[in-house]
């Protein structure tokens, strides 16, 4: 257990978005075979987007919106690209908005949101939440502004000067720690297994990736005991599971490598993973490949 000067109250897991902006590990749906989560995808050698769309059964244009294309395109091969689990779009959660509301504005159902995204109470939404919107469409682009004359616009743009700050949605980390002390994968990253098994028999401490608050530890079905923990900006979220023991507590801080449990095989095990490490890592809401910002 890590110092009890780092502990604050622990906070117990709610039913909410399923993108974990509140890290509730246990409302996670993800498994080896589905996941109703969006993935970053890399673009192979002779790939299309009309083709990367027939294999993963969606519409052409659902990866276009996602990934701000258009119909003329070209997706060159190592670009990533976000790609959903159906059709429909990614939504980041807005103060004020309701599921009516964003419903409307992207002509979906209440219901239908309400019961892809696992949201039983439409109170328990947050800024910040990512939610899919079935069969949804994004809002047009905002028109843009006409300057009056060229020296309004001159004197617009320099007002505007451009000045140093982080992208929206953007995250300050950069880089993370590896989970465990060896880096024996027995299952890397793929559109049905996002993340990294990590095998070790000996059950070696579980790690600290980054720095930031512990939001869920506990059991968590198939999981079996798991950890989530979020950065201090908010935008990146790692999960370890199937510890055989937790060593922190919802609530608490922790610093990158700062061990937080150790390697077991509780929840549901299959295969020749045996005692391992299900660890994964979610950007923005998004699962991305581990191995693109591990050290």
């Amino acid at each position: 257990m890590l110092g009890a000067s780092n502990t604050k109250a622990e906070a117990a897991p709610s039913s909410g978005s399923l993108f974990i902006p509140t890290a509730q590990a246990a409302g996670l749906q993800d498994n080896d075979t589905s996941d109703k989560k969006p993935f970053e995808y890399e673009v192979e050698g002779g790939d299309t987007v009309s083709g990367i769309a027939e294999k993963y059964n969606l519409n052409i244009n659902t990866i276009l919106w996602a990934n701000n294309l258009t119909a003329k395109s070209i997706i060159r091969p190592g670009r990533k690209l976000v790609l959903l689990p159906v059709d429909g779009v990614l939504y980041t959660i807005k103060k004020g908005d309701t599921i009516g509301k964003v419903a409307a504005l992207h002509e979906s159902n209440t219901q239908k949101i309400m019961d892809y995204n696992d949201i039983a109470d439409t109170t328990k939404i947050h800024a910040g939440d990512a939610i899919i919107i079935p069969d949804g469409k994004p809002l047009p682009p905002p028109a843009p502004k006409i300057a009056k004359n060229a020296q309004r616009q001159a004197g617009e743009n320099m007002n505007n000067a451009p000045t140093t700050a982080v992208a929206p949605g953007s995250s300050a980390v950069t880089s993370l720690v590896w989970p465990t002390t060896t880096k024996n994968l027995s299952q890397g990253y793929s559109s049905s297994h996002r993340g990294f098994d990590i095998a070790n028999g000996g059950k070696p401490p579980i790690l600290a990736a980054l720095s930031g608050t512990v939001e869920f530890a506990g059991e968590s079905g198939d999981w079996g005991k798991t950890m989530v923990i979020r950065s201090d900006d908010g935008a990146i979220i790692t999960r370890y599971s199937h510890a055989s023991q937790l060593d922190v507590q919802a609530g608490q801080y922790v610093n990158a490598g700062d061990p937080i449990g150790i390697v077991g095989n509780t929840g549901h095990v299959h295969g020749k993973t045996g005692l391992h490490l299900d660890f994964r890592v979610y950007k923005n809401g998004v699962a991305v490949n581990p191995k693109s910002m591990l050290q």
